[in-house]
């Protein structure tokens, strides 16, 4: 009866673990902070397209089982704004460069719209998310045509840097501000 019983709780536990999908891992990189799933990994690096370390690069991704080829994306790019440029500019901007694009809308501090950019990474539909102040551009392009997590990611998106902090509203108050 107790091995029965005994036996019974292990099957019930090896199930409700297998049951469960992998939690995520919070990851913190210098400008953001994400919960990554199971499978993405991520790398950031500084001066994406010059010398300048203000142009900021953060790529996460998901391999397929050969880790050959990428499933899913999310990568963030934090830029020097141009001057006088805004976030509906910038996303209209955009916009024009990609194949079937839609019409950018506000959404919270972001201009979104949905277009094929060109990239050799992977094919297919995107989503670009876009923020701006005067001092700097965010531009977050989100690709998962299977729906392997990219947006659960997205949703767990918090700044960790100052730049960061301030697109996304969440300024941290300095130790000395009154």
């Amino acid at each position: 009866m107790i091995r029965c019983f005994f036996s019974s709780l292990v099957c019930v536990f090896a199930l409700s673990v297998l049951a469960h999908p992998a939690l995520a891992e919070e990851r913190v990189f210098s400008e953001f902070r994400v919960d990554l799933p199971a499978g993405w990994d991520g790398s950031e690096r500084t001066g994406i397209s010059s010398r300048d370390k203000n142009e900021y690069m953060l790529f996460l991704g998901k391999k397929d089982t050969q880790e050959e080829n990428y499933v899913a994306y999310l990568s963030l790019y934090l830029l020097p704004n141009k001057p006088g440029k805004d976030a509906e500019q910038s996303a209209r901007t955009l916009a024009s460069q990609q194949a079937e694009a839609s019409e950018p809308v506000a959404e919270g501090p972001f201009w979104v719209f949905t277009g094929n950019p060109r990239d050799t990474i992977l094919k297919g539909q995107a989503k670009t998310l876009v923020a701006a102040n005067a001092e700097d551009l965010l531009i977050i392009i989100v690709k998962d045509p299977a729906a392997q997590g990219a947006e659960s990611i997205l949703q767990s998106l918090k700044p960790e840097g100052q730049r960061s902090a301030k697109l996304l509203g969440h300024v941290k108050p300095t130790p000395n501000a009154k």
